[in-house]
C-alpha cells in the first residue's frame, strides 16, 4: 500500500471513478472534477506514478491504478 496525501487520495478516487465507467479522463476534465488546472493535474499524476500508485503507457489516456489501496 502506497501512503497518499490527502489531495493524491481525492485524485485517486477521481480516477478510478473514471475507469469504472469506461471513459479515461483528460488532464482537462481531472483538473475540472478537482478545480486546479491542467498543468497541476500533470504534476499530480506524475508524482503518483513516481510513488507506483499509477502507471501510464503511451496512450494520452492511458492510466491504470496499481495501488486500491489507499
Amino acid at each position: 500500500m502506497v501512503r497518499l496525501t490527502k489531495k493524491q487520495q481525492k485524485l485517486m478516487r477521481v480516477l478510478e471513478g473514471f475507469i469504472i465507467i469506461g471513459a479515461p479522463p483528460t488532464h482537462k476534465e481531472i483538473a475540472k472534477v478537482l478545480g486546479v488546472t491542467a498543468p497541476a493535474v500533470t504534476v499530480m499524476l506524475n508524482n503518483l506514478e513516481k510513488r507506483g500508485a499509477i502507471e501510464r503507457g503511451d496512450g494520452w489516456r492511458s492510466i491504470k491504478l496499481t495501488d486500491t489501496e489507499y
